[in-house]
């Protein structure tokens, strides 16, 4: 778009520009109306539905103020607040309209590769979208079910907004790709402050390296979480937490009592979202929980749950099976019985914890002996060599006894646990403040650590923290 050109709206809501103004996007485009599909300050995706045409430009600031100013882009069409430079809105099935008016093309050996598919259907694939639309920044991390990337999203090299994408190799395993994909789409439904927001997700012919072969790739796009995990929060000292040590709380941060039951509301409340659609997470713990902290003032770390490979949907026949940590496990899922709700909530009470005395009840360096530990578990033991154990309020250990009862039925309720944790965030503002030391940053937050440590919470700097 031309700078300076003139834009309007027309009777029907449309983005109109004036003629004589855009003589180059009428030539390319024909057409005056064009919908707007993307919005980010003065970044903009225009779709034009008569021609199946899509295209980014980047505003003036003029231009912009004239979207924010009329009656029908004045306010995002999702949660209807008013848009200004700092919000953006992407509207529903954004993601598959660019792949419909983009036609991706396979490479030669990828082509290969595809006509030698015999389970997956080759019309499934989509293979050159990730490299059509995204710019790949750096591996954020990776497990027994794919690696996540930092990627960047791009139209007519305009930068669009950061995302995390995670790569899944399926092989051409069809039973495979229902089962996740069935699941995929379930998350893409949740929204929730405290749930990585699952954008899109799409099949490509990859491989792990020019050394593998090319297999169909699972494409998960997901909210990129810009404050680290809740392990590397808690246990920010190299090597961090280790299985079997007995001086993990030595590393660990000294996290306040507002943090603690501001990640813990947090957590609770995100489980809650996710039973109340019948959705079980089955491997919570604290490297499963990501922070992203908001572009406010004074804003905490917000805590959401994301790595959701081993969930499973209730009704659906849930299986005691698959990938998870067995420090974080609860016991009836060892023993292989019916697990339910009540397992997440086991699993919340070490992310509880590990919260409070920066350490796990059951670990080793054996996965052997742990299983032993945590199947032989009965009442938690006292951490009487914990130095934070006597120092912190009584209320945790009830609480984290309670949501380790051997018996799942015993156990309270996500919703429950979340009602708690907000009456003591509301019990701590009402109390007398003590002086807290803070830390201001241009890239990062204030944040507050416990008044009786001098250091402060780590900081942002390009996307990693210090």
């Amino acid at each position: 778009m031309a700078p300076g050109a003139n834009i309007g709206i027309n009777q029907a809501g449309w983005l109109q520009f004036e003629p004589g103004a855009h003589a180059h996007i009428m030539a390319q485009h024909s057409a005056e109306e064009m919908q707007i599909i993307l919005y980010r300050g003065c970044d903009l995706v225009l779709y034009d539905a008569h021609h199946q045409r899509a295209f980014a430009r980047r505003l003036t600031k003029e231009q912009a103020q004239v979207l924010v100013h009329n009656r029908r882009h004045s306010s995002c069409p999702l949660c209807k607040q008013a848009l200004s430079e700092s919000w953006a809105f992407v509207v529903e099935g954004y993601w598959e309209t660019i792949r419909k008016v983009f036609a991706a093309n396979a490479g030669e050996e990828e082509t290969a590769a595809i006509a030698q598919l015999h389970s997956i259907a080759a019309g499934l694939l989509n293979t050159g979208y990730y490299a059509r639309f995204f710019r790949e920044e750096r591996k954020l991390g990776s497990g027994s079910f794919g690696a996540v990337y930092l990627c960047t999203h791009l139209m007519d090299e305009i930068e669009l907004g950061v995302f995390a994408v995670k790569k899944l190799a399926l092989g051409d395993d069809a039973k495979r790709l229902r089962q996740v994909v069935r699941e995929v789409k379930a998350l893409e439904k949740l929204r929730h402050m405290n749930v990585i927001d699952y954008k899109h997700s799409w099949l490509e012919i990859d491989r792990h390296s020019e050394l593998c072969p090319y297999v169909p790739f699972l494409y998960i796009l997901m909210e990129y979480c810009n404050y680290g995990s809740l392990e590397t929060f808690i246990w920010p000292r190299n090597p961090g937490f280790i299985r079997g040590r007995l001086d993990n709380f030595k590393r660990a941060r000294e996290l306040t009592d507002e943090l603690i039951w501001h990640f813990f509301h947090g957590m609770c409340s995100g489980l809650d979202h996710l039973h109340c659609r019948g959705i079980l997470h089955m491997d919570l713990k604290p490297s499963n929980i990501m922070l992203h902290v908001d572009e406010m003032p004074e804003a905490l770390p917000r805590p959401m749950l994301s790595d959701f490979g081993t969930c499973q949907i209730i009704g659906e026949g849930v299986s005691s099976e698959g990938g998870y940590a067995v420090e974080f496990c609860s016991p009836e899922r060892l023993d292989k019985l019916e697990v339910g709700e009540k397992g997440d909530m086991w699993s919340a009470g070490l992310v509880l914890y590990a919260m409070c005395y920066g350490d796990l009840p059951y670990h080793s360096d054996d996965p052997l002996e742990c299983r032993r530990q945590v199947a032989s578990h009965k009442v938690l033991p006292e951490p009487t060599t914990n130095a934070a154990w006597h120092t912190r309020d009584e209320r945790y250990w009830n609480v984290v006894c309670i949501l380790t009862s051997r018996q799942p039925v015993a156990r309270p309720s996500a919703r429950e646990c979340e009602v708690l944790a907000a009456q003591e965030l509301a019990r701590l503002a009402m109390a007398p403040k003590s002086p807290m030391k803070s830390l201001s940053s241009p890239s990062g937050p204030h944040m507050i650590m416990d008044s009786t440590d001098s250091k402060t919470l780590p900081q942002l700097q390009d996307g990693e923290l210090t």
